[in-house]
């Protein structure tokens, strides 16, 4: 049951993303399987990445764990403050990081459009 929830946790994420991406519930086709696993993919390794610096920044000392044999790490899937913990800022990231990714044209733009620190002489 344990390594049931973990991968649970580890897999519907990419699955929210993926939706939100796509704009719609994933339909798997012959034609677009390939380009839909390597969405799944890229944006399951954000969340996780997300996920997981939010984690460290919160508590620097503690570790992660995915594995329910692991015992000797502070964060693993037997506890159910951690799993909540995870489960809500997964579900932001997988909300959140396919808005960046559609906006990330505007987002390069405006940074790209901001001012810059020469002086005048050096161009």
């Amino acid at each position: 049951m344990n390594l049931f929830i973990s991968i649970l946790m580890l897999i519907i994420p990419g699955i929210i993303a993926v939706s939100v991406h796509e704009k719609q519930l994933i339909h798997i086709t012959r034609d677009n399987w390939q380009s839909i696993l390597l969405k799944f993919m890229l944006y399951s390794f954000g969340i996780i990445f997300v996920v997981s610096f939010i984690l460290y920044l919160r508590a620097p000392e503690r570790t992660i764990s995915f594995s329910p044999w692991t015992v000797w790490t502070t964060n693993n899937v037997f506890q159910v403050s951690f799993v909540f913990k995870y489960i809500l800022f997964a579900t932001v990231a997988a909300l959140v990081l396919p808005k960046l990714w559609e906006r990330r044209y505007n987002i390069l733009k405006k940074l790209k459009e901001r001012k810059s620190f020469k002086i005048a002489d050096d161009e």
